[in-house]
Formats: C-alpha cells, structure tokens, sequence
C-alpha cells in the first residue's frame, strides 16, 4: 500500500511538472521543431496533399488547444485512440519532451516516413533556437 501511495504521489508531482509548462513556450518549441529544413522533405505535400493538415498526438505533452499552423492550415491535435479509429496514417508523435531551465530536448516519432527527430533546444535572449537537431531513418 505504502509502495501505491508513493508512486502515486510520484506520478502526480511528474503531472505537475509537465502541465506547469507555458503553453506559449510548447507552442513556440514545437513550431521550430516541424519547421527544421531538413524535416520538410519528408512531409511530402507535393505529392501527397492527403497529408494535409499535419496531425499530432495529444498526450500528456501536448495538448488540443495549442494554436499552431503548418503548410497554411492549423494542425490537428487528436488522441491516438481517434487516430486510429479514423486509420489515419500521417502523424506526428511525440515520444519525449524535457524541459529543464532554458534547454529543452525533444523526440518525435513519423512512423509513415520511419522517421526518429531528435532535437536539443537552448532559450537564449528569450528565444529558442535548434542547438542540434538528428533525424534518424528506421
């Protein structure tokens, strides 16, 4: 019971941290993040207008009313459990985000391109800016 209780708290203060961050801040670091050069080349709207709007995981990082655009339009945000009932198959999923004092790290997953992005950010005169940035093909 003991054990319960204190992964419980554990958890809750874990919430705490993640929902403490600034809407504003996680709007701003994912725009850079699906604005990378070298990311474009995989969304393939050209070719592919289907994946149009850009849709992105809501989780415990983000959530549905952040207000982003990309390619024009404002990106979707829906639960995985949507995702697949709607059998959609281009989106964006983050699968890890920390943010510690001004330096942020963050990792998404773009399954139909079998894409991994890695990227570090650092908050320097009250901007962010890409400290470096890994895109890894599986």
């Amino acid at each position: 019971m003991k054990r319960l209780l204190f992964v419980m708290m554990f958890l809750s203060i874990l919430a705490g941290k993640v929902n403490s961050i600034d809407k504003s801040e996680l709007a701003n670091i994912l725009k850079i993040v699906i604005n990378l050069p070298e990311l474009q080349e995989y969304y393939h709207i050209d070719i592919l207008p289907e994946r149009k709007p850009l849709i992105i995981v809501a989780d415990e990082f983000i959530q549905y009313d952040l207000k982003i655009k990309k390619f024009g339009e404002p990106i979707i945000f829906m639960d995985k459990a949507e995702i697949k009932r709607k059998s959609i198959k281009a989106y964006l999923e983050i699968m890890n985000f920390e943010m510690v004092n001004n330096i942020a790290k963050i990792t998404l997953n773009y399954s139909i391109e079998g894409l991994i992005i890695d990227v570090i950010l650092i908050k320097e005169n009250g901007f962010w800016k890409v400290k470096e940035s890994k895109l890894i093909e599986k």
